[in-house]
């Protein structure tokens, strides 16, 4: 079935990819028919502007011409007016073609010539409206004006030469980019219709994914139902203010409620303590998941059951929560019941051991008290003896139920605020001398400790780290042994590893390591590792171990950092 789930969501995942892909090269293509298309069209646009500017520039040419004509024959002013009207205009045409085919050099270079001849004639008029003005005699004024029309016509010839040069460039051009425009327009067209089969496809593509995605949905609400209603466990869905929106049957049965009583609720309404509605809330406020949180909650009774609490939100809306919680009544049981029978034969194994330790000086007591009873001629000597014998074994009795009680008690700490790698020194110093002895390999590693500093009872912590020290070194052999510190810090705590390459310790006798009077040595007392847990514990931190037999054992402590009220107390450094 996960199988089957991965390759669907592949194939969408293919589809969709198909799709950008297609969308992408559509456009791409599209795009590049755009540019050629604008291209084609404004370069045939250029041609034609081209074409008609010419043309008026010409005929601007031919009305100044005709108007200056028309001055001389009738000196009427208004042919003057249009006479420069028309010039003005052929000027500005003039500029306007030579912006159009800049980047024409053989056109540049017929403009020149062309400019070149229209301002010599322009100039000739001018001079001769001039003279014209300034002569009386009337046979000098025709004379005049057959010179301006003589000149005149050989100047537009060469005018209108230069223009059909250009016209006949132009007319070339044009036909070629027409071609072009007309290509560019069958290629779109073309493109067009390719672009509308494509989209064909994207749509049924679409189509069939939605489709096969909704049918996939369907089957899992169906499933999803299936287990909702067939579970063991409380499942149900809240919205996003934890406000119940379904339950399933095994809900209503365990917590007592009626369904609608619980639709009525959120889900917090069920928490019996203050702290895990605070760390829910928080949680879900910033769209964080719950794995297997513990938690107390009411039933309808008002008793209170455990649950291992999961919740998170919908992949396709966050506000939708969905969530599950396993009911620990039956495991929690299990669990009292394994740690009563634990603790009996703990408790059994600590009861024979304190009668083998206590039996031996009872043994002595009774034997001087019997002695004594029946003897009654005994010297002041013997009975002293006795005395003694009897004063001896008591003490050891009071020493053996004073060794277990300490190793046991949370006890009163004066704490104060201590750096963690000079209590390490110091407690080293003290076992300086048993490392020594065996020729241990001390190697120290306090780079990742910073001024990682507790806030602790520093001579009972001393005690502790001794303990476990001094097992290390009695498990390594002469010569061999490898002892190992690192110390090291995260947001909260001050850790400690201490590790041997000793025997190790077999996995059976893990749990029963820090156990009053459990000892695998021969003269153990079996409290050294009690007292040191019991000290780490009142501490309020933590001692794990890990061991391989062979290969040796890793303790390892954490403490709480100084809290803040604390951190501006100074702290003595050794430098």
């Amino acid at each position: 079935m996960q199988l089957f789930k991965i390759s669907k969501i592949g194939q969408i995942t293919s589809s969709i990819l198909i799709a950008i892909i297609i969308i992408i090269a559509i456009s791409a293509v599209s795009f590049y028919f755009n540019r050629n298309f604008e291209k084609y069209s404004q370069e045939v646009q250029d041609t034609y502007e081209v074409l008609m500017g010419l043309e008026i520039y010409m005929q601007q040419i031919t009305n100044a011409e005709s108007n200056a004509r028309g001055y001389w024959l009738t000196s009427d002013k208004n042919f003057l007016h249009n006479y420069n009207s028309s010039r003005l205009s052929a000027y500005e045409y003039f500029n306007k073609l030579k912006l159009l085919t800049s980047d024409d050099t053989l056109h540049q270079q017929n403009l020149s010539s062309l400019s070149e001849k229209s301002n010599i004639r322009f100039e000739f008029i001018e001079k001769n409206i001039t003279l014209f003005d300034t002569m009386l005699d009337y046979e000098a004024k025709a004379f005049a004006i057959n010179v301006g029309v003589r000149n005149g016509a050989i100047y537009m010839d060469s005018i209108r030469q230069i223009i059909n040069v250009m016209e006949d460039k132009e007319q070339e051009l044009l036909d070629s980019r027409l071609t072009n425009f007309s290509a560019a327009s069958k290629s779109s067209i073309i493109f067009i219709i390719i672009s509308a089969i494509l989209a064909l496809i994207i749509i049924l593509l679409g189509y069939f994914t939605l489709r096969r995605e909704y049918f996939d949905k369907v089957e899992s609400e169906v499933k999803f139902k299936t287990i909702f209603n067939e579970s063991e466990d409380i499942i149900f869905i809240t919205n996003n203010k934890l406000k119940f929106t379904d339950v399933n049957l095994v809900a209503v049965k365990l917590l007592g409620f009626s369904r609608i009583e619980l639709l009525s609720k959120k889900l917090t309404d069920l928490f019996a303590e203050e702290r895990a509605k605070k760390a829910v809330e928080s949680a879900m406020n910033f769209n964080q998941s719950i794995n297997d949180y513990e938690v107390r909650i009411l039933k309808k009774d008002n008793s209170r059951i455990s649950v291992l609490l999961n919740l998170s939100a919908q992949k396709a809306n966050v506000n939708i929560k969905q969530g599950s919680m396993i009911d620990l009544t039956e495991r929690i049981s299990e669990e009292k019941i394994k740690r009563n029978l634990q603790l009996f034969a703990s408790t059994g194994r600590i009861a024979r051991i304190i009668g083998h330790e206590v039996r031996n000086p009872l043994t002595n007591i009774k034997m001087s008290l019997e002695q004594l009873k029946d003897d009654g001629n005994t010297n002041s000597e013997d009975k002293n003896m006795y005395y003694d014998i009897i004063d001896r074994n008591s003490e050891r009795i009071t020493q053996l139920v004073t060794q277990l009680l300490e190793s046991t008690k949370f006890t009163e700490l004066i704490r104060k605020p201590v750096l963690i790698v000079k209590l390490l020194d110091e407690t080293f110093k003290i076992a300086n001398d048993r490392i020594q002895l065996k020729k241990i390999k001390f190697v120290k590693e306090y780079d990742r400790a910073g001024d990682c500093s507790i806030f602790v009872d520093d001579e009972k912590i001393k005690i502790a780290l001794l303990n476990i020290i001094i097992n290390a070194i009695e498990a390594m052999e002469i010569d061999n042994g490898v002892l190992h510190v690192d110390v090291y810090t995260n947001k909260t705590d001050c850790i400690i590893t201490i590790s041997d390459n000793g025997i190790g310790i077999p996995e059976q006798n893990l749990n029963k390591l820090f156990e009053p009077y459990f000892t695998s040595k021969p003269k153990g007392t079996g409290l050294g590792l009690t007292t040191a847990h019991s000290i780490i514990l009142n501490h309020k931190g933590n001692i794990k171990v890990e061991s391989s037999v062979g290969k040796g054992t890793t303790f390892i402590i954490s403490l709480p950092s100084v809290p803040d009220e604390f951190k501006d107390v100074d702290i003595e450094i050794d430098t």
